[in-house]
């Protein structure tokens, strides 16, 4: 299921002329697994001002050894983009995609439509409230590292972006 999510989302976000840089594919599946409960099953920590994930990164590898992403430059930025195999993987699981058709559409029509960094702050501030009580206390420490510059509106940020997702419950987006 992994595979098929990654592949399907930046074919759809390449459809909707949208960048696939690293930093935003991991953003992304940040907050569709941790916001919006898609079990993608990857593990996240706090590396320098995000959530960074070793396992998405060693699968995004692996997808590009297995020919089914490419790297290319799209306006001077390394971007993802899937390849005629990867292309052909995803309509072999069309079912996967259907049942997070929702998450999708949300993650290319909202979540891509916001500032990187700000989505980089948003996610970390679910990554404080995720942590267990015992983490708290360290993460905190390491998190007031952060320089109070780049946390500063995060939790707003959050808020906004939740309460998007959540205005969207019943409501189909339209692709544009």
């Amino acid at each position: 299921m992994q595979r098929v999510m990654i592949l399907g989302l930046i074919n759809r976000l390449l459809e909707s002329n949208r960048l696939t840089c690293e930093a935003h594919i991991e953003r992304y599946t940040y907050f569709m697994q941790y916001m919006m409960d898609v079990p993608l099953e990857f593990e996240f920590f706090l590396y320098k001002n995000s959530p960074f994930s070793e396992s998405l990164i060693y699968e995004l590898t692996h997808l590009r050894a297995d020919k089914l992403l490419a790297i290319k430059l799209i306006n001077s930025h390394p971007c993802y983009v899937t390849t005629e195999w990867g292309k052909i993987i995803i309509g072999k699981y069309p079912e996967i995609l259907d049942t997070y058709e929702r998450e999708i559409d949300f993650t290319v029509e909202i979540l891509a439509s916001q500032d990187i960094i700000e989505l980089g702050q948003a996610a970390t501030e679910i990554l404080i409230e995720k942590t267990s009580e015992e983490g708290k206390l360290a993460l905190d420490r390491l998190v007031n590292a952060i320089s109070v510059r780049h946390r500063k509106g995060a939790d707003e940020k959050l808020a906004k972006i939740r309460n998007l997702w959540l205005t969207t419950e019943n409501k189909s987006l339209s692709v544009s």
